[in-house]
């Protein structure tokens, strides 16, 4: 069955894509564009935009080519503050302001930092729940409970600075399953199931679905990524940022692939990959 309900964010115009990399490269905006009208097509709700390590200036233009030709709203998407901050006053300035463009992403260390754009510009915010500070040091959050305690601490910052819990969307962390060694996959769902609580309640979940198959064959790319959207919808996900182009759809209980995620999240340590290999061995 079809993911209906599922709010796709296009992910296709992204430096890290060689294609895309090759067109910003060539200063081929209007083939950029074409990318950006071909993912409306295909029932994008939002663009992510994502220019990598290229400039300000370049971040700027992209935005403006791409507002010229979709009437969605963007992702606007960067380690860089500079960039997001340019970015954000560009896409405010050419939408008519009824949605406003999509920050991506704050985590704790940065918060101080990003979540005062709210101030110069209106905008929503992902907030990125994969890491913590603790003692003025990068943690990684290897549990549900961790995350879950960064989520409560970010949301509280980010409602001083004016943004509303549907304003809000909550980016677990998802990890690629071939590297997956710790079981953060499983964390990932339970952080889902634990949005879903009334603490949070208004607020979105999105997760970026092609990371999940990094390094994996073709082949089995798109049924794998079926397959864990079919137990994270169950455990609240209502947002990807992912190609509209693709089949996304939930699975049958008895699915081969399905089940095989469903032995990949009960076993541990390298038995993940073992039975993970068996997909494309």
């Amino acid at each position: 069955m079809k993911v209906e309900e599922l709010y796709i964010i296009g992910e296709r115009i992204n430096a890290s894509i060689p294609r895309v990399d090759a067109m910003l490269e060539a200063d081929e905006f209007a083939a950029i564009a074409d990318l950006a009208l071909e993912q409306a097509r295909d029932g994008a709700r939002e663009i992510d935009i994502n220019v990598g390590t290229r400039s300000v200036e370049v971040m700027v233009e992209l935005i403006r080519t791409v507002q010229a030709v979709v009437d969605l709203p963007l992702s606007i998407d960067s380690d860089d503050p500079d960039k997001l901050r340019q970015g954000l006053q560009v896409a405010g300035e050419s939408r008519d302001g009824s949605v406003m463009p999509l920050l991506n992403s704050v985590t704790q260390a940065r918060a101080g930092e990003l979540l005062p754009l709210r101030r110069e510009h209106p905008c929503r915010i992902v907030l990125l729940l994969s890491e913590r500070t603790e003692k003025g040091r990068i943690r990684s959050n290897g549990t549900a409970e961790e995350a879950l305690e960064t989520a409560v601490e970010l949301v509280h910052q980010a409602r001083e600075y004016g943004f509303t819990p549907e304003e809000i969307w909550f980016d677990p962390g998802l990890p690629p399953i071939a590297g997956d060694l710790e079981g953060l996959l499983s964390v990932v769902l339970e952080v889902l199931d634990g949005i879903n609580g009334s603490e949070f309640e208004g607020s979105h979940s999105l997760v970026g679905i092609s990371n999940l198959t990094h390094h994996l064959p073709s082949p089995v790319k798109l049924p794998l990524q079926n397959a864990f959207l079919t137990l994270a919808v169950k455990s609240g996900l209502d947002a990807i940022i992912g190609n509209p182009a693709r089949a996304y759809r939930t699975l049958p209980d008895a699915d081969p692939t399905l089940t095989t995620l469903r032995r990949i999240l009960e076993a541990e340590g390298a038995d993940r990959l073992t039975i993970l290999q068996e997909l494309y061995l």
